[in-house]
């Protein structure tokens, strides 16, 4: 059923994990006609030095018509999906886009009836999505929000027919260390989609529900199931014919292919697959005398091109010098002076990085092309080190962590993330004593703090004491500072004031960071 192959692709939207992506192709769109595929040389949107682990597949479902930028070359990588995106994304990737269209037709020609408030647009998607049952009437409402993992794993066990397990496991335990913060309603749904064996939690144990996916994961996620569901012609060449010889003459559209049993000469099919030794390739990389096999299908279009020959030269050696402009290495054949390609892609052991990355000293591989420029740099070793440690000092520039051995202290990088097992926080949430794992970029600057625990908690009690400032509880011995912009609710009013709350309420205070209240919920009427 095609409901089924869409539920799939949104269930592995629930699993956004930090990406590696390792594999390394020649530029190209696939089809071997150069136009761009491998993201990490692409050139269609700009902005995607944001997120260049995910350029491959952000170029890939772009070629695909599945995601699309903003124009003016803007894609916003790292901008969070909303549902609806989400939604269309899986409807385009498994071929629901036309059905989609007829059902807008049928909707704005009226022969369809339509009762809900959302763009035109969309209309005929989301008709499609319902009757595709991924989601319900009910939900049509919120498909503007962020698509966070809770509310999407609710919509892939109903697309699964599971609502009945769901509900059966509403109490059942989860493995997950912030289950808790699953809002209600919604852990049947987890409990399914785990069972299932479609979900997991991330590395710190944590199931995050209220994390958007971004539209590079996005991008990732898609890329990456796009050959298990989609069906691909070319995929098994069994049923071609297969020739073996040396190119006499190619050009973009044909090739002319001199074998034992004479001169062949064949069109590239739209998708021609073109492998060297080392990487993929496209026509432009094809030359005159390579030893090829090809693989022909019945209208005599080649689909497949394996060539006797890598298409680039590597070396290894240690870094002498580097700039943004070149890179020396000193190889075992003596010291080799080389410039960067413009898409230049730098690969560490577990993460990618730029050029302003590379070090010297770092022990390197690159890998030159026929201009004698570098298109790809293996580095040795990390980019990122983890320390853990309690903080013994924190402020907004930098933080001294207290570790078994030596003290260390670091900057923070001005893009520093705070991550809380509930939300993610900033630099002025850290407090003395925390236990913390930081992450350090090569210029021992902090890029990201975890933190073990929730940035807010509830505190209930009555109230004891209470100004403009700060706020007390019977039965508790802690003062709690009042935000400036604290949220007051009331039963019967949501925009209340400070100045409202008395001794003697009953509270339930939102408490960030363990000090400073940001709502303050009264259990009684206002007026």
């Amino acid at each position: 059923m095609r409901s089924k192959s869409v539920a799939i692709i949104l269930t592995v939207l629930l699993v956004v994990n930090a990406f590696s992506i390792t594999s390394f192709a020649k530029p190209g769109n696939g089809n071997g006609k150069g136009n761009g595929n491998s993201a990490k040389f692409n050139t269609e949107f700009s902005d995607l030095h944001e997120a260049s682990w995910a350029n491959d597949a952000v170029s890939n479902m772009s070629k695909k018509g599945v995601i699309s930028g903003y124009g003016n070359g803007i894609f916003k990588p790292n901008k969070s999906v909303t549902e609806l995106e989400a939604i269309i994304m899986a409807l385009r990737l498994t071929g629901l886009e036309d059905e989609a269209n007829e059902a807008k037709e049928e909707i704005l020609s009226g022969k369809k009836h339509w009762k809900f408030d959302f763009d035109e647009w969309a209309a005929g998607y989301i008709d499609i999505a319902i009757s595709e049952n991924i989601i319900g009437e009910g939900d049509v409402g919120n498909l503007n929000a962020a698509a966070k993992r809770y509310k999407i794993a609710k919509y892939i066990v109903r697309a699964l027919g599971m609502e009945d397990e769901a509900q059966d496991h509403m109490d059942s335990e989860l493995p997950f260390k912030d289950t808790k913060n699953i809002p209600a309603g919604y852990s049947g749904y987890v409990y399914v989609a785990y069972d299932l064996g479609l979900i997991n939690g991330f590395p710190n144990g944590m199931y995050q529900p209220f994390k958007p996916a971004t539209r590079a994961e996005m991008a990732v996620i898609l890329t990456n199931i796009d050959e298990d569901l989609i069906s691909d012609s070319t995929s098994d060449y069994s049923d071609y014919d297969t020739y073996t010889g040396v190119i006499e003459t190619v050009d973009s559209d044909e090739i002319e292919i001199d074998t034992d049993d004479g001169d062949f000469t064949f069109d590239f099919d739209n998708k021609v697959e073109i492998n060297f030794e080392d990487v993929e390739g496209d026509i432009e990389d094809l030359k005159v005398e390579d030893e090829v096999k090809v693989w022909v299908n019945e209208d005599d279009e080649i689909v497949r091109i394996d060539v006797d020959r890598d298409l680039y030269t590597t070396y290894t050696g240690i870094v002498e010098e580097v700039d943004s402009d070149e890179i020396e290495v000193d190889t075992d054949d003596g010291d080799k002076t080389f410039e960067f390609d413009n898409n230049v892609e730098v690969n560490f052991d577990e993460d990618e990085g730029g050029i302003e990355d590379i070090l010297v000293g770092d022990e390197v591989k690159v890998w030159v092309n026929e201009d004698d420029e570098v298109v790809r740099v293996d580095v040795e070793g990390d980019l990122y080190t983890t320390y853990e440690g309690e903080i013994e000092h924190v402020d907004e520039d930098e933080i001294r962590i207290e570790m078994s051995g030596p003290d260390q202290t670091f900057d923070f990088d001005k893009d520093v993330e705070v991550e809380f097992d509930d939300e993610e926080g900033n630099v002025t949430d850290l407090k003395v004593g925390y236990e913390v794992t930081i992450k350090v970029n090569r210029d021992e600057e902090v890029i990201k703090v975890t933190l073990d625990f929730d940035l807010f908690e509830e505190v209930e009690g009555e109230v004891e004491e209470v100004d403009s400032d700060n706020i007390k509880l019977l039965d508790n011995s802690k003062e709690y500072d009042i935000d400036d912009d604290v949220k007051v609710e009331f039963n019967d009013e949501n925009d209340a004031n400070v100045s409202d709350v008395e001794v003697g309420h009953e509270v339930t205070l939102t408490v960030r960071s363990g000090d400073t209240v940001v709502i303050i919920d009264v259990d009684e009427d206002l007026n």
